[in-house]
């Protein structure tokens, strides 16, 4: 038997501590350092004392920790490396791509406020599972040349989380399968969100991702 964290639960090791991101409660903790070396044990398959086998069950009451039947371990998660950026692009976006951004971007932001993160990424995740024929991959360069035309025309939507759910969910309609990730970084704490098809980074750049750890791919 081996464990998951529950629906809505993922973390990522940044530098020496772990960091748990739950979306359904939209919060980010971290455990005590005795409980975190015993959760460390656990994920590597080690010999656990008897504290460690106390504090599993307590993570299994509470809910952080989900039975499974195979032998596995949660695991942070792993996006593809991003070795190119959209953004070097000399293209332009017509006007009527620009306006179409400019409304997903404040429909991003409408969603969120309504729905709050945790449907809002259920939503998108359902809407990359469904059967939409995918088209040209030159259409995936010219949304995000429209979406970075359209954040340069309303800052105060220009937020990466807005930002990144906008184009997501706009690309995962017309059939692609991007991914929408969440990075974050301790000393001070901080949170950033992109999205990257495959290796391609689509709305940044990788200066500025690269120092934040990913703690979640949708």
């Amino acid at each position: 038997m081996g464990f998951a964290l529950r629906p809505g639960l993922s973390f990522a090791r940044v530098g020496d501590r772990l960091l748990f991101l739950d979306i359904r409660h939209d919060r980010y903790f971290c455990l005590s350092p005795s409980a975190e070396a015993g959760f460390v044990r656990l994920i590597a398959g080690d010999d656990l004392s008897a504290t460690d086998l106390g504090a599993v069950e307590r993570w299994r009451a509470d809910g952080l920790l989900v039975d499974i039947e195979s032998a596995a371990m949660p695991q942070p998660c792993r996006p593809p490396p991003v070795t190119a950026t959209s953004l070097d692009s000399d293209d332009t976006a017509t006007p009527w791509k620009v306006a179409t951004a400019l409304s997903a971007l404040v429909r991003s932001r409408i969603a969120l406020k309504i729905a709050g993160l945790g449907r809002v990424l259920h939503n998108l995740e359902q809407r990359k599972a469904s059967d939409v024929r995918p088209r040209p991959k030159a259409d995936l360069l010219a949304t995000a040349t429209a979406f970075h035309q359209a954040s340069l025309l309303a800052s105060p939507l220009d937020q990466c989380l807005v930002r990144s759910l906008a184009i997501a969910r706009r690309l995962a309609m017309v059939g692609f399968r991007p991914d929408l990730v969440i990075g974050v970084k301790l000393q001070p704490f901080a949170a950033h969100c992109w999205v990257q098809y495959e290796t391609l980074l689509l709305n940044d750049r990788a200066d500025m991702v690269r120092d934040f750890t990913p703690i979640l791919v949708v």
